[in-house]
């Protein structure tokens, strides 16, 4: 069989489905009994207004427009381009609210605090890493923590990162977000940690 000249070569990247908007979606999923994660909220969709990135921060708690949760979910999920979830330790609802994004195949930042106990070990499944890492392709590795080959996080690849509290609490780590939002989030991708 010949192969026709107008038939690609190269393989198809599966891309995530993303509905074309005015802007870039971020959706924040975090414990709504925790005061200080509604400061957080304010403080990302601060800084993505302040650095110009037309990032519009999504949460769930104030954009449920359907009384079918999982509904309103899906389509809020269907509009945003990358997630950011602070991982309580009795919360497993923002577990599966993150896990969301991340089974779409949307990149995805965790956020910890330090004096919080993972409810899931994150370390032991390889899910430990930095925003602001260089990106080595010996570093490279997949979800089950295998060794992507030839992989240097391109766009439509999960990803996930993990900041300490301790940056959080001051949130300077977050500022690794812009690179990779301004990138296209190709640039937040897995890597394994040195600890």
């Amino acid at each position: 069989m010949e192969r026709k000249e107008s038939e690609p070569t190269t393989p198809k990247q599966n891309q995530p489905d993303i509905q074309l908007t005015e802007y870039r979606g971020c959706f924040f999923a975090f414990d709504y009994k925790i005061e200080e994660n509604f400061r957080l909220l304010q403080w990302i969709e601060k800084y993505f207004q302040q650095e110009g990135l037309g990032i519009k921060v999504i949460a769930p708690i104030r954009e449920m427009s359907d009384l079918n949760i999982q509904r309103s979910l899906r389509q809020q999920l269907e509009q945003v381009h990358f997630g950011i979830a602070e991982i309580p330790n009795n919360n497993h609802n923002v577990l599966y609210e993150a896990g969301l994004p991340h089974g779409m195949g949307k990149p995805l930042i965790l956020l910890q605090r330090q004096d919080s106990k993972a409810p899931v070990p994150f370390v032991s499944l390889r899910l430990r890493g930095s925003i602001n890492a260089p990106q080595r392709h010996e570093d490279s590795v997949n979800h089950k923590g295998r060794r992507r080959k030839g992989d240097r996080g391109a766009p439509g690849c999960p990803a996930m990162a993990w900041v300490s509290a301790a940056a959080a609490a001051g949130y300077p780590a977050m500022a690794g977000i812009s690179e990779a939002v301004a990138s296209g989030y190709p640039a937040v991708a897995w890597v394994l940690s040195d600890g």
